[in-house]
């Protein structure tokens, strides 16, 4: 390690996006030169009554998190997780009601229109969306976006594919939204093989979420290798290194 005292008039610790930049003509030090460490600094959010501890990516590199942000960014067949927020409008909480009720899936559904007929999707053919809740509102619009694609009313039309070709190349999991009507109109829409399980786990209570897995288990609107591709083998698919976690439990019902 060189002595800083002796090699620098100016020191920039920290290696991130400014900190790099500023180092440029300077001494820089950051974790990465310090140690032989992981990229990530592990960290875990405290949490709080409403909300569990998680994991905080934090990028321990050169470049920081924005380093990591960027290595996920350009990997080939990247897999994106989209997840709605908690509506920042007062009123949206003026009756008391739970995000999860209105404001998640409204939150989904209107992430999914702005990068759809921003072309988003039609510039990132390799990256694989999930959308969380079954994609909040869009099964049920699904028509609506259908009328808007047939009037153009949306420049760029020529760049991409119509909403319900777009539909049928993201991924959609079953948060929140596992009952039997749901599957239906996710085979309809977007296609069954385009599901996988979610729960909303931790912050759905445990014994719920066992028992909505259970109602995927026993749902008569699945045969036994949609169950088999919901209940993992989509998911192992979509991130490779989850099939070593994956339970190899068999599910009997055909």
């Amino acid at each position: 390690m060189f002595d800083v005292s002796t090699t620098a008039d100016v020191v920039v610790v920290g290696g991130g996006s400014a900190g790099a930049v500023l180092a440029a003509p300077a001494a820089l030090l950051d974790a990465s030169t310090l140690a032989d460490a992981d990229h990530d600094w592990g960290y875990i959010s405290r949490g709080n009554d409403q909300t569990p501890r998680i994991p905080t990516p934090r990028g321990k590199v050169l470049g920081g998190s924005s380093a990591v942000n960027a290595g996920v960014a350009v990997r080939a067949r990247a897999a994106d997780f989209v997840h709605p927020n908690p509506s920042p409008d007062p009123s949206a909480h003026a009756l008391g009601l739970p995000d999860s009720l209105i404001d998640y899936p409204a939150d989904t559904t209107r992430a999914i229109a702005r990068l759809h007929y921003s072309n988003a999707f039609a510039r990132t053919p390799d990256v694989k969306y999930v959308f969380s809740h079954a994609g909040g509102t869009v099964p049920y619009l699904a028509g609506r976006f259908g009328i808007v694609d047939a009037m153009r009313v949306i420049p760029g039309a020529e760049h991409r594919a119509t909403a319900a070709e777009t539909f049928r190349r993201l991924y959609w999991d079953t948060a929140l939204s596992w009952g039997d009507p749901v599957l239906r109109m996710l085979r309809e829409v977007m296609g069954i093989d385009r599901v996988v399980f979610g729960s909303d786990y931790p912050y759905l209570r445990r014994d719920l979420a066992v028992a909505y897995r259970q109602r995927i288990e026993s749902s008569p609107e699945l045969t036994g290798s949609e169950r088999t591709a919901i209940l993992g083998g989509t998911a192992t698919e979509l991130i490779p290194r989850l099939a070593n976690l994956r339970s190899q439990r068999p599910l009997s019902r055909p």
